[in-house]
């Protein structure tokens, strides 16, 4: 259990308030100490993720081609403003995105398009969903999973005396990493259901729609 920080003067009409004893010189230490010898660690259950254990999936099936993925989820925010306020009242979500990126090596007569990975000038207004899987070779650890991505960008570079090299851009709907999406404590009743919407609710839907993805 990390200590737990003493928080002063915070407040719902102070959101910056102080903060006491977050600093401590001997933790700090140790921390740096523990940070540095698990970069230094050749064993395979070292704490830190290299890409040598990065195991990535692309339709359930290792994808041969890729040496790199990246991805960026955005969780956007809106200010609600008051008259004759110059702070914003409350900050509610917006919307939550995901996009990311595939990048590897162009294997001849085994592209993507083959593979029915990205689409091609036929395929594009019929392009179907494919599944993404991002998982530590060691530990079997998921680090990044959707269920519903689509390629809408692909980049190819060949230079002279150079391995070709190609770059997939993908967007997402909904996300999955080390846990399980779940409503936030208070959010549902005894029953597991949402208090305050009915079953037939949007926010249900949408719940009950990205369970099955996962």
């Amino acid at each position: 259990m990390a200590d737990k920080v003493d928080l002063e003067g915070f407040s719902a009409n102070n959101p910056v308030g102080t903060v006491k004893g977050a600093v401590d010189a001997e933790k700090l230490g140790k921390n740096a100490l523990s940070n540095f010898q698990g970069v230094l660690s050749t064993k395979p259950v070292a704490k830190y993720m290299s890409g040598a254990r990065t195991i990535i999936k692309v339709n359930g099936r290792i994808a041969a081609f890729a040496q790199n993925v990246s991805w960026d989820i955005k969780s956007d925010a809106k200010e609600i403003w008051g008259v004759d306020n110059y702070m914003p009242v409350e900050i509610v979500p917006n919307r939550l995105t995901v996009s990311g990126t595939l990048g590897g090596l162009v294997i001849p007569g085994n592209g993507p398009v083959n593979q029915l990975i990205a689409p091609d000038v036929l395929s594009f207004l019929f392009n179907k969903y494919i599944t993404i899987e991002v998982r530590d070779s060691q530990t079997d650890s998921l680090l990044f999973f959707t269920g519903k991505a689509m390629i809408v960008d692909r980049q190819e570079n060949i230079r002279a005396g150079q391995l070709a090299t190609i770059t997939l851009r993908f967007k997402a709907i909904a996300f999955r990493d080390e846990k399980l999406p779940e409503w936030p404590k208070g959010a549902t009743d005894e029953r597991g259901r949402l208090g305050k919407h009915s079953a037939r609710s949007p926010i249900e839907r949408i719940s009950n729609t990205i369970k099955k993805w996962f």
